[in-house]
């Protein structure tokens, strides 16, 4: 009798170190999850990277001679207005944002020949509703002003700006 008591009393030892380590094992596990999700959860929150103002998006185009960027990439401003860092530092309707014009290089479109496909370079295309031309991923393009006339009425001529 006295053996089987102390048979159980260490059954009964053993089942308790082994319901104490699975209670700690789970309670790792809990604070390993929490711990990934949190890490993995901030590097995708919006407030993780508080986004640059366009003065300092405009500043580093310029300096880094991202003429491509500054003269023609559309910023979206507000809600429902757009520009480039050109037109936010040439209208004074946007003086507020306190753009600089950019003195490394012009942003005037050359259009000395004005033949769209010879000349320009460029393509008649169908506009978009604003008038400009479609895009297309990758590539920048702008409405040019050409003297020959489109294939079809209401086309544009478009051409890839280079950089």
């Amino acid at each position: 009798m006295k053996n089987k008591r102390k048979f159980s009393k260490n059954l009964n030892q053993k089942e308790s170190q082994i319901q104490a380590i699975k209670i700690v094992l789970f309670i790792l596990l809990i604070v390993l999850i929490s711990v990934l999700i949190f890490n993995y959860s901030s590097k995708f929150s919006p407030s993780a990277q508080k986004p640059s103002s366009l003065k300092e998006i405009c500043n580093s185009f310029c300096e880094t001679n991202q003429r491509t960027a500054y003269c023609f990439l559309s910023l979206k401003i507000k809600r429902e207005l757009k520009g480039t860092c050109d037109e936010l530092s040439t209208n004074s309707e946007y003086s507020s944002y306190n753009i600089e014009r950019c003195e490394n290089f012009s942003c005037a479109v050359d259009t000395t020949d004005k033949t769209c496909v010879i000349g320009l370079n460029g393509f008649w295309t169908t506009p978009q509703i604003n008038e400009d031309c479609p895009q297309i991923e990758g590539k920048i393009l702008r409405k040019v002003k050409s003297t020959d006339s489109a294939p079809v009425e209401g086309q544009i001529c478009c051409r890839e700006i280079l950089g």
